[in-house]
C-alpha cells in the first residue's frame, strides 16, 4: 500500500511523503549494556532493550584507591549511568591506608614566640609529622647598648655582638606534640628573648614565628 507509514523518512512516492518513524538503522551500533535499563532503541533493524542500571542520585560505595603522582585515583566500583546528584563513598581509613603520600599542612599554631610545645590533633595521630617554622621577625620594641646585627634566619630581629639566635622543632609520636627550641650561641645580650646565658631587656620585642606541620598519611 502506497501511504506514508510504509514510506522511508525524506522519501516521496507520488507525491506520498515518508513517515518520520521510518528510518534506516542499518548504521546503529549500540548494545543493550550501553542503553538506559528499560529503555528500547531500534540498532541495524532489530529492537534492543537497554540493560544499563540507573545511578542517578544514588551513593555508591567505592573500595579502591590508588595512587598516580600528585592524585587519588577512585575505581568506580559499579558499571552503570551516573548524573550530577550521583556520589561515589570512600571510606577515610581507605584512603588513609592505601594512598601513602597523602599529603596535609595545618596551621599549629600562630605569632608564637620562646620554647613551645604544642599538641599535635589526635586524628592525626599515627601519621608521619614534619614541624615547619616560618619566622616573622620581631614585635615590640627593643633597647639597650650593644644591638647590633640580626638574629640568623630572623630578619628585623636584633641581637647582641657576636650572638646569634635560631629555632628548631621535633616532633615526638610518644606524645603526639611538637616541641620548639631556641637555640642561642655567642657573647653579648640577644634583645627579645630570655633563655640560658641570655639576659634580655625590660622592653624588649620577641621573635615572633609561626608553627604548621606537614601530614604525610
Amino acid at each position: 500500500n502506497l501511504v506514508s507509514a510504509n514510506i522511508k523518512s525524506g522519501v516521496t512516492i507520488f507525491g506520498v511523503s515518508g513517515n518520520a518513524n521510518v528510518v534506516d538503522t542499518s548504521s546503529g551500533d549500540a548494545t543493550a549494556a550501553q542503553i538506559l535499563s528499560g529503555k528500547k532503541a531500534y540498532v541495524d533493524g532489530g529492537l534492543v532493550i537497554g540493560t544499563m542500571t540507573n545511578k542517578s542520585g544514588t551513593t555508591t560505595t567505592a573500595s579502591t584507591v590508588t595512587e598516580s603522582g600528585d592524585n587519588a585515583l577512585i575505581t568506580i566500583p559499579a558499571n552503570g549511568y551516573y548524573s550530577t546528584s550521583s556520589k561515589i563513598s570512600v571510606p577515610i581509613e581507605t584512603i588513609k591506608n592505601e594512598v601513602s603520600s597523602l599529603t596535609k599542612i595545618v596551621l599549629l599554631g600562630s605569632n608564637l614566640s620562646g620554647n613551645k610545645t604544642i599538641s599535635v590533633p589526635s586524628e592525626y595521630e599515627g601519621m608521619t609529622i614534619t614541624p615547619v617554622l616560618k619566622p616573622l621577625g620581631t614585635s615590640g620594641g627593643v633597647s639597650g647598648s650593644n644591638s647590633s646585627g640580626l638574629a640568623t634566619g630572623y630578619t628585623g630581629y636584633t641581637v647582641g655582638v657576636n650572638v646569634s639566635a635560631s629555632f628548631s622543632a621535633s616532633y615526638s609520636a610518644t606524645s603526639n606534640s611538637v616541641t620548639v627550641q631556641a637555640t642561642y650561641s655567642g657573647s653579648g645580650n640577644v634583645y627579645g628573648l630570655a633563655g640560658t646565658g641570655v639576659k634580655a631587656t625590660s622592653n624588649a620585642g620577641s621573635l615572633k614565628y609561626d608553627l604548621y606541620i606537614i601530614i604525610t598519611g
